[in-house]
This record gives structure tokens, sequence and C-alpha cells, in this order.
């Protein structure tokens, strides 16, 4: 089926099935030119390496200077991402229980996409039902100042048994540093004070996480 085809079947709401099938053998490259020109999504993709990169994370004035992109395929662009926030958002919205990291993860995965780091705490109960999070702040592309302080003033507040740390690494790698590490353990050392326990502490990458209790980095 060519291109102009498959515009064709989509837009008339035929082939359903056929349809669904053919997307999911399709090339990244192939799958950006039902919305793009072939020359921007060539040139895109050897950018951004990949179509989610290049949905999310493209700016309106970056789309603006390609060739062949004009206001309309940018504002459909500009809803694609709109649909994938809200996706997102509803998706985490449906995590009410921590049983494993992956629940974190999967309640924080829209932090894998941002392109700044963010520090943020999940807040329990005693069963380790979500009662919230907050962002405790934010920084540059590979790294984000905070302080014991401000974790637990957002814990203490809401008068929680327990958090969980998170962030993110824009890089996609979700692997600590030793900057990492130590905070942790400053973190933690504080909550033991305090009497607030911390959990976890997750960072998460593209398509991956790291948690600091299963490596044995939080006792």
């Amino acid at each position: 089926m060519s291109n102009h085809n498959m515009k064709n079947a989509i837009s008339e709401g035929l082939g359903i099935a056929c349809t669904k099938s053919y997307l999911v053998d399709l090339p990244n490259e192939e799958l950006l030119q039902i919305i793009m020109p072939r020359e921007a999504a060539s040139q895109l993709l050897a950018e951004y390496s990949n179509v989610y990169e290049v949905v999310m994370n493209t700016t309106i004035n970056e789309l603006a200077n390609i060739k062949g992109m004009g206001k309309t395929k940018i504002y459909k662009i500009e809803c694609l991402r709109e649909i994938v926030r809200r996706f997102q958002t509803e998706s985490s919205s449906r995590v009410t229980l921590v049983r494993s990291p992956k629940d974190v993860f999967d309640y924080m995965t829209d932090m894998q996409y941002l392109n700044q780091e963010q520090f943020r705490i999940v807040m329990v109960n005693t069963k380790n039902k979500i009662l919230g999070q907050r962002i405790i702040s934010q920084g540059t592309l590979n790294m984000t100042p905070v302080s014991p302080r401000e974790i637990f003033n957002s814990a203490i507040k809401n008068m929680v048994a327990s958090i969980i740390l998170v962030h993110n690494h824009p890089s996609g790698d979700s692997h600590p540093s030793q900057e990492d590490i130590n905070i942790t353990d400053m973190v933690v050392k504080a909550g033991k004070i305090i009497g607030i326990s911390v959990l976890d502490h997750i960072i998460i990458g593209k398509n991956e996480y790291c948690s600091f209790k299963e490596k044995g980095l939080i006792q």
C-alpha cells in the first residue's frame, strides 16, 4: 500500500483491520510522512532519532523553518502532542497504589520526556496508597538543586507517613550518579530523624527506570 493510498484509507475510514496491521509494521520515517513531507520526516528523525522525540520535543519555530511544514501541518502536530499529554495524564491517574517501582514509573511517566531535570516526591500513606505528588525543584539539562528541607517541608505539611523520591535524567540514562547517591543518603538520614520514611528513590530515563531500593542503595 502506497503512502497516498494509506492516507486515502485513513481519511475514508476504510479497511480498519488492514490499516492497523499496516501501521504497526510501518518504518518511523514512513509513519511520519503521513503527517509531514518526506524531507521533513527524514531531517527530524536524523536529529531526534525517534518518533516520540520528533512529535513531542520539537519546537514550533523549528518546525516552521523546515521546508514544507506549513501552519496546517504544525497545527496537526500540536494537536497530536496534546492527545499524547492527555493520554499520559489519564494513564498515571489510574495508578493509586504503589506495589513496586514500576507503579511509580507508570505514575510519573510524563517525567521521561522532560527536557530539564526535575525532582518530585510521591506521598503515600501507611498502606502505600498514593496521596499525591509535589514538584520540589526544577533545574537545568543535567542538574536540579534540592535540599532535605524542601523535600520534607511538603511531606510535613501534608502529614504523610512515607515518601518516594523521583527525578528524571533528560539524557534518557537512568543510571544513578554519585551525586544522586549522596543526596539520597542525606535525605534518608534526615527522614529517620523527622520520622518520615523514604521508601525509594526512582530515577526515570527514557522507557526505563532505576530503583535505589531494588539496587540495595536504600536500606
